[in-house]
């Protein structure tokens, strides 16, 4: 992985950015938190916000050990996965093992049959990687026979779609990663059976805690430094999605326990504020996220003629771009002058089991190595995309034959 770290082109721009119009009117707006939150809901569906997905992870743990009153629980899931996602629920009573997916990102059967032979898991979960909804019946199937729950990670979805939402035990989705807000992430849980044995005052304890140990000015310095960026990031004309670099690893899920202490639990109100306020324009955002892609892959397939636009198929959360190569590495150097002009990164940051294991979780790795992954967002200008168009179109004729 050390080779992912000496590659750099410069710094990157990964997440929307409010303008300073949107952010001033935002700061007085009241808001009408059901009404924000009914597009990611079905009715009688149970809902939870916190300040990142992590933490919806960490508290879906912590319900099964109540309600299990076990010593320790088990989670399965996917090997191609972020490892700073997992850094809460990193505890000696907590046990992770990792499923191998397929090339097409697809739970492999017959890995989650091998853990099977030794564990039975309490929670299991299943990613709808960059936004694409993937078939979930296997792995609910499995939950089903086994009596754990199932999580749906749907955070690359900007928005439910198909039967995402409709599956899981608990859904994970991440607004913050799709709209320009400091913080916000969206724990749903539908309504079932399991709903009527959750004890939801003792959830909010658990909140609750974790929250005590959070300092409210270490929040606001946090909230200010957020604004603050911002408005720098709207003054500056070249900000700083066209100076952007290749970088490693997850760019939204850096979550730690000085995080939690940093930032809190809990979401800020400018964030619930900033989405009321976009809540009318939600569908122009989904056509405007759509458009871009469809740019995107149009550029991506003058560099490789077998690259298939993916744009209609679903709202992307990132584009991946790989090429079939021996050394993909010195294929992004030759191609430095593209990639200087479009925020990219290898994604995601792999768990150490993992990178530990290269001979079990080939594809995992081979991916992360062999892959690089454009944020799609809100926030890229039609400028900056016509300037990343240009900079390829120079870029295949300097190079044709």
């Amino acid at each position: 992985m050390n080779r992912l770290k000496n590659f750099s082109l410069g710094k990157p721009g990964y997440t929307p950015i409010p303008s300073i119009q949107l952010l001033i009117k935002s700061l007085f707006t009241e808001y009408d938190l059901d009404k924000v939150t009914s597009p990611w809901l079905n009715y009688a569906d149970q809902y939870l916000w916190l300040s990142r997905s992590s933490l919806s992870l960490y508290l879906i743990a912590k319900l099964r050990f109540d309600l299990t009153r076990s010593k320790s629980i088990n989670i399965f899931l996917p090997d191609f996965f972020c490892n700073e996602a997992l850094s809460l629920v990193r505890t000696n009573d907590i046990n992770l093992y990792f499923y191998n997916v397929n090339s097409n990102l697809e739970p492999i059967k017959e890995s989650v049959y091998n853990l099977l032979e030794h564990s039975i898991p309490d929670i299991i979960i299943q990613v709808h990687y960059f936004g694409e909804n993937f078939d979930c019946s296997f792995l609910r199937n499995t939950a089903n026979k086994y009596h754990s729950w199932f999580v749906e990670d749907a955070t690359h979805m900007i928005f439910p779609q198909g039967n995402v939402g409709k599956v899981g035990d608990f859904i994970l989705y991440s607004p913050y990663k799709h709209f320009p807000i400091p913080n916000g992430a969206l724990l749903v849980i539908p309504k079932s059976k399991l709903t009527d044995s959750i004890n939801f005052k003792h959830l909010l304890k658990n909140l609750e805690d974790i929250q005590s140990s959070s300092s409210r000015s270490s929040q606001t310095q946090t909230l200010l430094k957020w604004i603050i960026k911002r408005i720098i990031q709207n003054i500056v004309q070249n900000r700083s999605v066209l100076s952007s670099n290749i970088s490693i690893g997850n760019q939204h899920d850096n979550i730690n326990p000085s995080y939690v202490s940093s930032c809190g639990t809990r979401v800020y109100k400018l964030s619930f504020r900033i989405l009321f306020n976009l809540y009318p324009s939600f569908s122009q955002l989904v056509h405007r996220k759509r458009l871009i892609s469809f740019k995107i892959y149009q550029a991506l397939s003058k560099i490789n003629n077998n690259y298939k636009d993916q744009s209609s198929n679903y709202i992307t959360h990132m584009i991946p771009y790989s090429n079939n190569t021996t050394d993909f590495f010195q294929i992004l150097k030759i191609q430095e002058t593209i990639w200087s002009k479009f925020p990219t990164l290898f994604w995601p940051d792999l768990p150490p089991e993992v990178l530990a294991n290269p001979s079990c979780h080939k594809v995992a790795i081979s991916r992360t190595m062999n892959t690089l992954y454009l944020p799609i967002h809100i926030s890229i200008t039609d400028s900056q995309i016509n300037a990343f168009l240009a900079t390829v179109d120079r870029h295949r004729s300097k190079n044709s034959p």
